[in-house]
């Protein structure tokens, strides 16, 4: 239903106008896109599956998008899949500064895999990008508190 919003759009635009169009304006499409999907998805109107295909119809058309890269990377780590990590590096390597995107890999690291030294490094890198972004220290705060609990076994 509303999964294949990026595919329509995609096959509609045919013309170099509204791709440009799309091209100048995607930080605030993808952004309002982004809200809509997350609230269909936690009011289960759309279901993870049917996000991950949303997102690849953006990508269809700016795969050099780190946003998009990075919230199809969000869905496969809700899904608890690793092609999160894939998602993750992608939208790193798009864009460096992205503290979204270095914070997720820190929890596929913590959450998913258990690596609480490499999942470390990753917070840690989202805190020297933007020491003011909660979500870096949320996370190593996180990595500790796996650790405490695993010495008090």
């Amino acid at each position: 239903m509303l999964g294949n919003i990026g595919s329509v759009l995609y096959q509609s635009c045919n013309n170099m106008n509204q791709i440009t169009f799309f091209k100048i304006y995607q930080p605030v499409i993808i952004s309002a896109w982004k809200q809509t999907v997350n609230e269909l998805v936690k009011t289960e109107v759309l279901k993870l599956g049917d996000a991950i295909e949303f997102y690849n119809g953006v990508l269809k058309i700016v795969p050099e998008n780190a946003i998009a890269w990075n919230e199809k990377g969000t869905v496969f780590y809700n899904l608890r899949k690793y092609e999160a990590l894939k998602c993750d590096d992608t939208a790193i390597r798009i864009d460096p500064k992205n503290v979204f995107a270095w914070y997720n890999k820190g929890r596929v690291f913590g959450e998913l895999l258990q690596k609480y030294d490499e999942a470390m490094k990753f917070y840690e890198k989202a805190i020297e990008v933007n020491p003011r972004n909660v979500y870096g220290w949320i996370g190593k705060g996180t990595v500790f508190h796996h650790l405490r609990n695993m010495m008090r076994q």
